[in-house]
């Protein structure tokens, strides 16, 4: 039975520039997520594999390493140095956006079936299956996992977060405006989410 989790949010107090970084973070990564949606789009065969496994499948295909210096479909066409917790988290949600669509197509294709086969039937009404198959996300709007190493030094009142700039990646200081978290919780990824004009930190714990 999976752990009940909760979240605790956190707003955060930062300086004016940050609010730029933040979206350009932001905007980054939701570009690497429709990235690797594309690249599942192109090899569907990585949907079947266990999350573990298809994270490593995705690397192979994108990120040049000493075995694979020349991949399918580098990532290095979107941005250069990307750090590789940047990249996996947008693989994770990218995988989940997948087989999302995925599911939801082959139930269509399902009830498609099944009314096509209705409507051969010999003295059964004709009618016509208008339901329109689901298309993929036409925007991408997903607020960024900061898994280990994208963020440092957390405190009861501050956190350092690495964020793209729109020109480099760098360190930013943030001020926390919440209670600090509770003791005894395993604590998960926080992510940095957007409300209006302002970012929050959300952190699940259980």
């Amino acid at each position: 039975m999976a752990k009940a989790m909760k979240t605790i949010r956190e707003s955060l107090n930062y300086q004016p520039q940050c609010a730029e970084y933040f979206a350009a973070n932001q905007a980054l990564f939701n570009r690497v997520v429709a990235f690797y949606f594309e690249v599942l789009q192109a090899h569907e065969g990585v949907l079947d594999l266990s999350t573990k496994e298809a994270l490593t499948a995705l690397e192979t295909l994108t990120h040049a390493t000493e075995k694979t210096p020349s991949p399918i479909l580098p990532l290095t066409e979107i941005a250069e140095g990307i750090p590789a917790m940047f990249r996996r988290a947008a693989i994770n949600a990218a995988l989940g956006s997948a087989r999302s669509f995925s599911s939801s197509l082959k139930k269509w294709r399902t009830r498609k079936e099944k009314a096509q086969t209705k409507q051969g039937r010999k003295g059964a009404k004709k009618k016509a299956f208008r339901e329109r198959p689901p298309v993929p996300p036409r925007r991408w709007n997903k607020s960024v996992p900061l898994y280990a190493g994208m963020w440092k030094e957390r405190s009861g009142s501050s956190i350092l977060l690495k964020v793209w700039t729109g020109t480099c990646w760098s360190w930013v200081k943030v001020r926390t405006l919440s209670r600090a978290l509770p003791a005894g919780f395993e604590v998960g990824s926080p992510s940095l989410v957007r409300k209006g004009i302002q970012r929050w930190l959300h952190t699940p714990i259980g």
